[in-house]
């Protein structure tokens, strides 16, 4: 024994390697951690990390091909480096400068303790590139990679036509960046072909809805869903309203003013079925006919005191499949801490679709992969589509594909005229719940982008909404063949 740990000595190896599976979400986690010498490297699912001996860290993306994406570089040195602590979902890094925490989600937590100056080159040109307050995203086809300083920052700006280029930042004492190089893990044609039926969102309030009958679909609806769909979701008019009280307190904060006088169940603490009944019975049948039931709850709206607790009891108590966010926050930190929780109340074959047309950044331009990826739904483009032609819009911002690799679903109502998607595009805000064009389709699939079908309020034009199913699924099932050979 005394012989072995001299000669490990005497090498200067130190090799971690990840338990089996724990903290394991959704297939991402920590593979290996080693260092040898002044060297250290980390290798999570999707990336692997180079710490490389007084100074820089090079970054390669794993999924769907591995190649060199970045290098991280701190003047004064930060290193040398040593890795503190591992486990099978993150390893910690420690340096003079400050500390890194790598993440099973490829995404890297610097913590600095001293000033530092932070350099990001990038070795791939961008097919998309966006910044806000200091905080970039640069994407191509096959993947890339996302800054996210939590401070509002300056940084340089990058001359992309070069074969290299970068951004700096100045990282004062106790300042706090995130990176991540994505995708983070494979996507998942399985979860991509299981479309969505997205129901329970009424156009307007009628005293059926206000009474809870109109929220819950019909049998027929339901049967007719089911020949196209896996995943039934229902929207918060299910739930019965929130107190008053509760409104009257959270109305101003969460901006629902114009809900004032209806129902606005998203406020509850507690959600309870308004009609039980109903909901059973919705249930029942979703599942008799081969789908999977996820329900409302939004981290963003909900006044539960405890919103983990919660989900545990809705999942629970109502026997439902998944959940439906409506936002979770404004702040990138709090939304990546409780979509991790969500996800390990969920377990990886429950299902998580989350709407976040603008949250956490508050702009539709930029977002953050590390968050996203934990959804097996991203739904996108209820705000409009920020003044980017539509293609852009659907494959750099909407698309998950080789970018968070959740999938992607077009929120139509909130685009599809908006913002010079349409001729005479009429202003941000309003909303055209009309049944996709063939156009639309097309654009959607294109770009790797799906779209939902609202039975209830697109049987209101039954043609409309049979052309749609007949040209929509067929061409979701021309794909299936390729992604299921593989």
């Amino acid at each position: 024994m005394r012989k072995m740990r001299i000669v490990l000595l005497l090498l200067g190896v130190c090799t971690l390697h990840a338990e089996e599976n724990p903290g394991t979400l959704m297939g991402m986690r920590i593979e290996s951690a080693s260092q040898r010498g002044g060297t250290i490297e980390v290798v999570t699912t999707g990336a692997r990390f180079k710490f490389e001996g007084q100074g820089s860290i090079q970054c390669w993306q794993r999924i769907p091909r591995e190649r060199h994406v970045l290098q991280i570089s701190f003047a004064p040195a930060a290193g040398p480096f040593r890795i503190q602590k591992q486990d099978g979902f993150s390893c910690t890094v420690s340096c003079p400068a400050g500390m890194l925490i790598i993440q099973g989600d490829s995404s890297i937590i610097l913590r600095t303790d001293k000033q530092t100056r932070a350099s990001f080159e990038g070795f791939f040109k961008p097919a998309y590139h966006f910044q806000k307050e200091g905080k970039w995203i640069f994407i191509d086809a096959d993947g890339g990679f996302g800054i996210y300083p939590v401070a509002k920052k300056q940084s340089s700006v990058p001359v992309l036509a070069k074969p290299t280029w970068g951004v700096a930042y100045e990282l004062a004492e106790r300042e706090e960046t995130w990176v991540s190089v994505f995708p983070p893990r494979p996507f998942d044609w399985q979860r991509a072909l299981a479309a969505i039926e997205h129901d329970g969102l009424p156009a307007e309030f009628t005293t059926a809805q206000l009474e809870g009958v109109g929220a819950y679909p019909s049998k027929d609806m339901i049967e007719d869903a089911a020949k196209h769909c896996k995943v039934y979701n229902l929207h918060a008019y299910i739930w019965q309203d929130a107190p008053e009280e509760v409104k009257e307190r959270l109305t101003p904060i969460k901006h629902t003013e114009k809900y004032i006088g209806y129902p606005q169940p998203w406020l509850t603490p507690k959600h309870v079925p308004l009609n039980m009944p109903e909901f059973i019975r919705v249930r029942d049948q979703v599942h008799a006919y081969g789908m999977n039931l996820v329900v409302y709850l939004s981290p963003e709206y909900s006044s539960a005191p405890d919103i983990f607790a919660e989900m545990q009891r809705v999942l629970d108590e109502y026997k439902v499949d998944g959940l439906y966010f409506d936002g979770i926050s404004d702040d990138f930190r709090k939304s990546y801490a409780v979509i991790r929780r969500t996800r390990e109340i969920l377990g990886d074959n429950r299902i998580l679709y989350v709407h976040c047309s603008d949250d956490p950044l508050d702009d539709g331009r930029i977002y953050c992969p590390f968050i996203d990826t934990y959804a097996d739904y991203i739904l996108r483009g209820e705000a409009g589509v920020w003044g980017l032609p539509l293609d852009e819009f659907l494959r750099w911002t909407v698309s998950g594909y080789n970018i968070s690799n959740a999938v992607g679903y077009w929120c139509y109502y909130g685009s599809n005229h908006q913002q010079g998607c349409g001729p005479g595009a009429p202003p941000s805000g309003k909303y055209f719940d009309t049944v996709p064009t063939k156009e639309a389709v097309d654009a959607a699939l294109r770009n790797k982008v799906f779209i939902w079908r609202e039975g209830q309020q697109w049987s209101q034009s039954k043609a409309a909404l049979a052309e749609f199913d007949d040209y929509y699924y067929s061409r979701v099932e021309s794909l299936r063949p390729a992604h299921e050979s593989r």
